[in-house]
């Protein structure tokens, strides 16, 4: 995983940011600017936002939180991921705790690919903001630990201790269809934006 992760940031996140932002009618500076700002708000973002649906979820329940940790940090000199430690859980409890940061996903995509295929925003910045975290954060977000359940590992191991592999797979493979498509979609209709015309 130390290798497929930095090769799906490149893959997922970084290469559509670069390939998004060439295709628009801004200089290169400002396609350069967006392109550094958005990656490091991925690396700033992501882990927090994740863990925090799962933090959220837990509150929503009444569920004792023991730990946590929204970000990724050092500690002995020894890569720790972010992470939610929760006291006894149900089975549904644990459902909705380990599913909730794919189901912002997925709200998260719709709602930016509803936004954007109106083309109405002109900022790049705007547009970049719903393009990143909306969909592109969110496609890598599901993608990445849809790998993780690879090596059983991660919340859709989780899933599949609870609903089967089945369905662990059906309802993984599904989210990132609909992310990804979302995602492909925008990209497609984003061709030269922003218009400098208008």
């Amino acid at each position: 995983m130390r290798i497929i992760s930095p090769l799906l940031i490149a893959l997922v996140v970084i290469l559509p940011l670069i390939r998004f932002y060439q295709r628009s009618s801004w200089t290169r500076k400002q396609k350069i600017v967006n392109i550094l700002l958005f990656s490091f708000l991925f690396s700033l973002i992501y882990a927090p936002l994740h863990e925090f649906c799962h933090f959220i979820s837990g509150k929503l329940m009444n569920i004792g939180i023991i730990d946590y940790q929204f970000y990724s940090t050092y500690r002995s000199g020894k890569f720790q991921n972010a992470y939610i430690h929760f006291s006894e859980l149900t089975t549904n409890q644990k459902f909705i705790t380990a599913i909730a940061p794919y189901v912002k996903d997925v709200i998260f995509a719709l709602i930016s690919f509803l936004i954007l295929r109106k083309k109405r925003i002109k900022s790049a910045f705007v547009v970049g903001l719903f393009f990143s975290v909306g969909l592109v954060f969110s496609t890598f977000d599901v993608m990445d630990n849809l790998c993780g359940y690879l090596h059983r590992f991660g919340d859709w191991n989780s899933l599949s201790r609870i609903i089967g592999h089945f369905w662990a797979w059906f309802i993984g493979i599904s989210m990132l269809c609909i992310t990804a498509f979302c995602t492909c979609r925008i990209f497609i209709m984003h061709k030269g934006f922003p218009d400098r015309n208008n």
